[in-house]
């Protein structure tokens, strides 16, 4: 897929996020790799920072409120921006800190 763009300008280029089988890939984590092709600078890994990303498929949207001893998760439908009852937030640092959040009960939208 070429991004329409010459060499050393912003590009852009669109896909539908689809499998193997046609279809549209379900929510979820996907891991999304890019070659920009012969000159590339690369890393160990064999890609380039800027072309590996994480990309996320999802029906929600997640505002986080962080501060020096605690943090707020405050998650919301995507489309509408109601809130979501009943999510299961889990903080971790990929270390020490693993706290997982019980689902709290949100009203509902008015």
């Amino acid at each position: 897929m070429k991004a329409g763009a010459e060499r050393n300008e912003i590009g852009v280029a669109l896909s539908e996020l689809k499998g193997d089988d046609g279809k549209s890939l379900p929510p979820g984590l996907y891991y999304l790799t890019v070659d920009g092709g012969a000159g590339q600078s690369q890393t160990q890994g064999g890609s380039s920072p800027a072309g590996r990303q994480l990309l996320a498929r999802t029906t929600l949207n997640v505002t986080l409120k962080t501060w020096a001893d605690g943090a707020l998760a405050w998650v919301t439908d995507l489309k509408s921006g109601q809130p979501v009852g009943g999510a299961a937030v889990h903080f971790t640092d990929g270390g020490s800190l693993d706290q997982r959040q019980p689902p709290i009960q949100t009203a509902s939208p008015r």
